[in-house]
């Protein structure tokens, strides 16, 4: 089995469920960090098949990263190294 770390992202129409205390499933709230029209949620470390992640995700009205811009891909590299900190 394959361990991935997942950096999921969702639109704003969706968040409030996340944002506004609880998720949709009563429990917390996402750690949700915004940038520009995106917001992300870094996953913790998750084992499992990217099917499993992917169906994961959509459990949380989220998709998996697809990084589209070269600005976005610096966003991930930075936040992704100020989290080792």
């Amino acid at each position: 089995m394959l361990v991935y770390s997942f950096i999921f992202t969702v639109m704003f129409s969706d968040i409030s469920i996340f944002v506004l205390g609880q998720g949709a499933d009563g429990g917390p709230r996402l750690p949700l960090i915004v940038n520009g029209n995106n917001v992300y949620y870094f996953g913790l470390i998750y084992q499992g098949t990217v099917a499993q992640a992917e169906s994961y995700c959509r459990s949380l009205n989220m998709d998996l990263l697809s990084i589209e811009t070269p600005e976005e891909d610096a966003f991930i590299e930075q936040t992704l190294l100020n989290m080792r900190k």
